[in-house]
């Protein structure tokens, strides 16, 4: 996915991908360092005081520009309201509709492992979840804006639902991804129209 990088991305980078698998805490920064080719333990050291701080860069390079790169997204969509909520739950699976392409980060990663990596990251991370939070709350900001008319009480249910459908995702072997983004969708609008 990227092909210029400096070594401090590619320690940041390693460090999410081998989070994703093992989870943050059981990542050394030794893992790390065998792991990236660009520089060993030391060469972390040299760009990070603490492995802590790496995990600081990590929400911001992908939970941080992952979710401005949504906003964006949506808040560019001339679609009716079918068609964003559509947009909407796609997206959040790894799949750009209007493009046809993978969302970022889609072709790097599972986005099962990512939803659980940021939950995680939330709950046990307390120092984090101010950052979180106010990614979630740009989100919801755009939900707003975007799908129901300025009603704040429209979007947490817009933003509720979708939390909802990335669990049932998650957890769900046999989910149809198809039928319940249409099920999801179908669910919302019959809620926003009366």
């Amino acid at each position: 996915m990227y092909l210029k990088r400096s070594s401090k991305e590619a320690i940041i980078e390693t460090t999410f991908l081998l989070s994703l698998k093992k989870g943050f805490d059981n990542v050394s920064v030794n893992d790390i360092g065998k792991c990236n080719s660009m520089c060993g333990s030391s060469g972390i050291y040299y760009h990070f005081k603490k492995k802590e701080d790496l995990l600081d860069h990590v929400i911001d390079k992908y939970v941080v520009e992952n979710t401005n790169a949504f906003k964006n997204a949506l808040d560019s969509h001339n679609g009716t309201l079918i068609e964003k909520l559509k947009f909407v739950f796609y997206y959040h699976v790894g799949i750009n509709i209007l493009s046809g392409d993978n969302v970022p980060l889609a072709d790097l990663i599972n986005y099962k492992d990512y939803y659980l990596f940021f939950m995680n990251s939330f709950h046990l991370r307390p120092v984090f979840r101010d950052k979180l939070y106010e990614s979630r709350k740009g989100k919801l900001n755009c939900f707003v804006k975007n799908l129901s008319d300025g009603s704040v009480e429209n979007g947490l249910y817009i933003y509720a639902v979708l939390r909802g459908f990335i669990i049932d995702w998650i957890l769900s072997p046999d989910f149809d991804l198809d039928v319940n983004i249409d099920r999801y969708c179908r669910m919302i609008l019959s809620v926003l129209e009366k």
